[in-house]
């Protein structure tokens, strides 16, 4: 039958965002030119949200739309 063991993450699961290397006070932004359909602000930031929630670290971030030199974009901060 079955045998039930440790999770191993997924090695072909990829994340877009560079949580992971967002330090408190940190963040990146996201040109909206880079999509084709761009997302609302709160989506990224709920999907940063969830990436520290599934690895059980107390991360929290925020993003808001914001124009850098000229271009258009969303801006996301790790605030916690």
């Amino acid at each position: 039958m079955f045998e039930v063991k440790e999770a191993i993450q997924n090695p072909n699961a990829r994340t877009v965002y560079p949580w992971e290397k967002m330090s408190l006070g940190q963040g990146f932004f996201a040109p909206l030119s880079g999509y084709s359909k761009p997302p609302k602000p709160s989506a990224i930031a709920n999907a940063g949200n969830e990436w520290a929630k599934r690895r059980g670290v107390e991360w929290k971030f925020e993003a808001f739309k914001h124009t850098l030199d000229g271009v258009e974009g969303i801006q996301v901060n790790r605030v916690q």
